[in-house]
C-alpha cells in the first residue's frame, strides 16, 4: 500500500496483511519525493508515479486564486528511495498538476483547478 504524505514530501509504503480478525499495516519504507506528493498511480511496468508539488505555498496561492499558475511535476518513485523526473514545468501548460500517468502515447496530467488535461511528450531521459 502506498500513501502520499504531501506536507512531508514522502511516500510511505506499507505491507497490508489480512488476519482472521483484522487487517494489519506494517511500515516498509519511507520514500522521499522532490516536492509534496499528491495522487499516486502506477505505470504499465508497475513503477509508482507521483504528481508532486514543488512548492506548496505556490500551489495554495494558485488554488485560492491569488496566482495564475503553479508548477507541475511528475516523478517515478523507486523502491530504493530514488526518484526519476518525468515532467517538470512552470505550470503554463497545466498548472498545479495533481495526477499523472506515463506510457504510450506520452504523459497525461490532470489538475484539480486547471481546465482539461495535458498530453505531453514522453518522459525525460
Amino acid at each position: 500500500l502506498a500513501v502520499a504524505a504531501t506536507t512531508d514530501s514522502v511516500v510511505h509504503i506499507f505491507d497490508l496483511t489480512d488476519t482472521p480478525t483484522a487487517r494489519r499495516l506494517s511500515p516498509i519504507a519511507r520514500l522521499p519525493t522532490p516536492g509534496g506528493p499528491d495522487n499516486l498511480t502506477y505505470d504499465a511496468e508497475g513503477i509508482l508515479l507521483a504528481a508532486v508539488h514543488p512548492s506548496l505555498w505556490r500551489l495554495g496561492l494558485y488554488r485560492y486564486g491569488f496566482r495564475d499558475q503553479a508548477p507541475s511535476r511528475l516523478v517515478a518513485v523507486h523502491p530504493d528511495g530514488g526518484t526519476r523526473l518525468l515532467w517538470d514545468h512552470d505550470g503554463s501548460l497545466i498548472s498545479g498538476a495533481t495526477v499523472g500517468l506515463a506510457g504510450p502515447p506520452g504523459i497525461v496530467l490532470g489538475s484539480v483547478r486547471d481546465g482539461g488535461i495535458a498530453l505531453c511528450g514522453g518522459p525525460k531521459s
